[in-house]
């Protein structure tokens, strides 16, 4: 198919799938990571077969996560599934092995930033294993999480901070965070501010 002609959709839509096929991402935000779980080994798990009944929901509990000492307001899962992330009123936001979780080797999460005032939000970068956190003192961060697969279970290192964004009106925090690729080829966390009120 040939497009001729001077039409901006056209234009911007060429443009957009050059700049998604042939993207580099950020060094400091490390490699690609694509998005959908890995292929591994076959899980062998103990949970005994489910009856489906349409009326009622049914699971298995798998794991009691109880490390924060606050609520919990937000949930994140990278793109690959390898872990997730949740941000706490306690200040914290803390990664999740979801493969130890799976294989109930242990449910004590791998890493933990400690940003201080109530974590408001957080949000995995697109195609990354980097999480944005934003909180009650007006700041985001952004951190690496630093995640290898080469033994049986994914290693991980230690925290990195690869940047911290100060909201400009003292009394601000963001109160949504979404990642999208921005036509300056970098990925970066959308904020939803308001002001706060005593």
């Amino acid at each position: 198919m040939r497009a001729e002609g001077n039409d901006p959709s056209i234009k911007q839509l060429l443009e957009r799938t050059y700049l998604d096929s042939y993207r580099e991402p950020l060094p400091e935000l490390g490699p690609h990571v694509p998005a959908g779980i890995p292929r591994r080994k076959a899980l062998r798990t103990s949970f005994p077969p489910r009856e489906r009944t349409p009326t009622r929901p049914d699971g298995t509990l798998i794991a009691h996560l109880v490390e924060h000492t606050g609520g919990i307001t937000s949930i994140q899962v990278s793109p690959d599934h390898l872990f997730f992330v949740t941000g706490s009123d306690d200040g914290t936001v803390k990664v999740w092995d979801a493969m130890r979780l799976e294989k109930n080797v242990t449910s004590r999460s791998r890493q933990t930033f400690r940003q201080g005032g109530k974590v408001t939000a957080v949000c995995v970068l697109e195609h990354s294993h980097c999480v944005a956190s934003a909180s009650t003192t007006g700041t985001v961060w952004i951190h690496r999480v630093d995640v290898s697969l080469s033994g049986s279970m994914p290693r991980y290192s230690k925290p990195c901070l690869i940047r911290q964004y100060p909201l400009d009106e003292e009394g601000d925090h963001a109160t949504c965070l979404a990642s999208f690729n921005t036509g300056a080829l970098t990925l970066a966390p959308r904020l939803t501010s308001r002001k706060v009120c005593n």
